[in-house]
């Protein structure tokens, strides 16, 4: 067998795992395990669950708005809608950077909001007892609590309550 052959068989099966694993019912979470997805926010970690978020958008343009809140980054076009997008790091009380917040966490409501995070860390399981009262070094605003993963400590921010403040803003 050439090469050429090996090549393309190992192409073939490749690719016919990577089809079947989207036919494949998604993995469950482990029972007692609380699901996080893990961001940056400049040098801040924090971390939401992963209910609270709807989808994970990277590199989407967004387009400023004339006489926006300072939080408020613009209007981003995702899967043929139209979301305001926001700068969480805004909302929690820090700069806003829009140069450097260019992943979008889209949350799980009935009208879509988009808030802007600096980078993703990863999704992450951990038992509700991984959950601590956030300390004084803790943004308060919206700060759930503390999350120690590994050797980070995450803040969990709470998705709710910042559309909570959103939508009281609006009235």
């Amino acid at each position: 067998m050439s090469n050429a052959t090996g090549y393309h068989s190992t192409a073939a099966a490749l690719r016919a795992a990577f089809d079947e694993s989207f036919a494949a019912p998604p993995a469950a979470a482990t029972p007692g395990l609380l699901q996080f997805l893990g961001f940056r926010i400049g040098s801040e970690t924090l971390c939401v669950r992963l209910e609270e978020v709807e989808e994970v958008v990277l590199q989407s343009a967004v387009l400023p708005l004339p006489e926006q809140p300072p939080e408020m980054l613009g209007l981003a076009a995702v899967r043929g809608q139209i979301v305001p997008v926001f700068s969480l790091g805004g909302m929690l009380g820090y700069t806003p950077d829009p140069k450097s917040e260019t992943c979008i966490l889209l949350c799980k409501s009935a009208e879509p909001v988009g808030l802007a995070v600096t980078a993703l860390q990863g999704q992450f399981q951990m038992p509700q007892s991984a959950l601590h009262v956030a300390g004084e070094r803790a943004p308060q605003r919206f700060v759930a609590a503390a999350v120690q993963h590994g050797d980070l400590q995450h803040w969990l921010v709470s998705f709710p309550a910042v559309l909570s403040a959103l939508h009281e803003r609006v009235r």
